[in-house]
């Protein structure tokens, strides 16, 4: 982490992604998630129904037949309208119900998919895939670190959206101290470790001198004399590295340093640390 006065952190503030919410759909993907309407199961429809659901001041109001009706079905202005203040549903096909949504409603469900997935990640996180959004960015971040489903949804995301990501990610990786920043600061390095090192060194360019300063800092990125991006691991720079082993008695450097810190070293941030480092 860049380092500012007193060895606090280097903070830009006022930075924002600018991209507008949208929908990125895989081929047939679509067309999938909308025939999952097919198994909403919302039993015989009711006369007393369309009246219902216009006259209700949020989807939770309503019965989960009625629920299940109106996403399917039902009239589209009220269902669009219910789903811009998503509450918390209590429905047994809350998966199915998120894919019919957001396949027939798209952008209008976005707010609702990522309520369902950031109250349930292992079993709804799905429904962020094809939503290409700073907020679904933000949501997935924190998801690197669960131990469940979470952390695949987190990693499909971010392989689908690469570029979206680090425009979303770089504001917050260089923002206060806090969860968010932390969040951000372990799904750059994760889309660094999977090849995007170039693409987010582009990106963070974009936001200025002083973010891309601590973005070069915080995923450790080098310039090499060929000018392509390498991933350096900390332990691996001699500057940082314990006093009294930085080499041999006979000063060769550990063999760890010099089989990983040659010219075409592209360590992953996630090498583990050699056991001298960590004495």
């Amino acid at each position: 982490m860049a380092a500012g006065s007193g060895n606090r952190p280097i903070v830009i503030d006022g930075l924002f992604c600018t991209d507008e919410p949208l929908l990125v759909w895989a081929d047939g993907e679509r067309e999938r998630w909308a025939a999952r309407a097919a198994a909403l199961d919302h039993g015989r429809e009711q006369p007393d129904w369309p009246l219902a659901v216009t006259g209700a001041d949020r989807l939770s109001d309503l019965a989960p037949p009625q629920i299940s009706w109106l996403i399917a079905k039902g009239p589209d202005g009220p269902a669009r309208a219910l789903l811009a203040d998503p509450p918390m549903l209590r429905h047994r096909q809350r998966i199915d119900l998120g894919r019919v949504a957001v396949a027939r409603f798209e952008k209008d469900a976005i707010a609702f998919a990522l309520s369902e997935a950031g109250q349930s990640a292992d079993s709804l996180g799905l429904l962020v895939l094809p939503i290409r959004a700073a907020q679904a960015a933000a949501l997935v971040a924190g998801w690197l670190r669960h131990l469940g489903s979470a952390r695949l949804w987190a990693r499909l995301w971010l392989s689908r959206h690469a570029e979206a990501a680090a425009r979303a990610l770089i504001p917050a990786a260089v923002g206060r101290p806090g969860k968010t920043r932390q969040n951000a600061g372990d799904a750059l390095r994760h889309l660094a470790a999977s090849g995007h090192r170039a693409l987010i060194h582009k990106t963070a360019e974009g936001y200025g001198h002083g973010a891309l300063a601590v973005v070069v800092d915080l995923l450790g990125l080098d310039v090499a004399v060929n000018e392509q991006l390498t991933l350096v691991p900390p332990w691996v720079r001699p500057c940082r590295n314990p006093p009294g082993r930085r080499e041999h008695r006979d000063g060769r450097a550990p063999r760890c340093c010099r089989r990983c810190a040659g010219p075409a070293a592209a360590c992953s941030p996630v090498t583990r640390q050699p056991r001298w480092w960590r004495r």
